[in-house]
């Protein structure tokens, strides 16, 4: 099973860190504003309004408020869908998936992450009533782990369908405030196609959105206070996978 990810979740609560780090990161590049997370040379057609990872941010317009509910962002498809994953995999187990599906194969696997490889499960669900299907690996080492045995609340969910439609949810919490993260791509025929979301209960982190496995048009981030980190737009797709290099380990010296 390949469930790697490049995008991560970039929830409320990694920007709360970023904020208050020390990164010295440059957001200045040959006279022009850059995302220091991407190839800085492969910026030509990348316009950049706002970058503040340090903050403290700007505040953000009414048009791009990051809730869930705000149709600027997502249509009512895409809202729909989103609380619908939130729900479907809440009580899944190791061999109880979501509703109307049957367990069709479990089996352990090593699984590689930035702190090192664990032994996880992995179970895989057919939908009685539709051609799809729902592959989870759960991880028992997150600090979101529940106490029991086969219940796990740190998921990686592949979910396809025979049109060739994905999505993949990789699902945290919830926290010590109640709060869950989700991290939500959609995929057409093996291509990121459709909408990126990181969000930490109703509130949004990062957003864009991919057609043909290329970013295109807007892409947000957001900090404390709902203000804005990043504007930023795609003039021509990009290829957002090769030339990101994720967000630096905050903890690292």
């Amino acid at each position: 099973m390949n469930l790697k990810r490049i995008t991560v979740c970039l929830c409320v609560a990694l920007f709360a860190r970023i904020l208050l780090s020390q990164s010295p990161w440059q957001t200045n590049y040959a006279g022009r504003l850059i995302v220091p997370w991407l190839d800085w040379d492969s910026q030509s057609n990348i316009v950049v309004t706002i970058i503040e990872p340090d903050g403290p941010g700007r505040p953000c317009p009414p048009k791009y408020t990051n809730l869930l509910s705000n149709t600027n962002l997502f249509t009512l498809e895409e809202q729909k869908l989103i609380n619908e994953v939130r729900v479907k995999y809440k009580n899944v187990t190791t061999n109880s998936g979501p509703a109307g599906t049957v367990l069709s194969g479990l089996y352990q696997t090593n699984h590689s992450t930035p702190y090192g490889s664990d032994k996880v499960w992995v179970a895989c669900f057919r939908y009685t009533n539709s051609e799809a299907s729902d592959e989870i690996l759960f991880q028992p080492g997150s600090k979101y782990a529940s106490n029991e045995a086969k219940t796990y609340q740190a998921l990686l969910v592949k979910h396809e369908t025979k049109s060739g439609y994905r999505y993949d949810a990789d699902i945290s919490g919830p926290d010590n405030h109640g709060i869950s993260s989700l991290q939500f791509d959609e995929y057409k025929n093996g291509m990121r196609n459709g909408l990126s979301v990181g969000s930490s209960g109703a509130d949004c982190g990062d957003w864009k959105r991919f057609s043909n496995g290329m970013a295109v048009g807007k892409w947000l981030m957001w900090g404390d206070g709902r203000k804005l980190i990043l504007e930023a737009e795609f003039k021509t797709p990009y290829d957002f996978e090769k030339h990101w290099h994720g967000i630096p380990d905050i903890g690292a010296n």
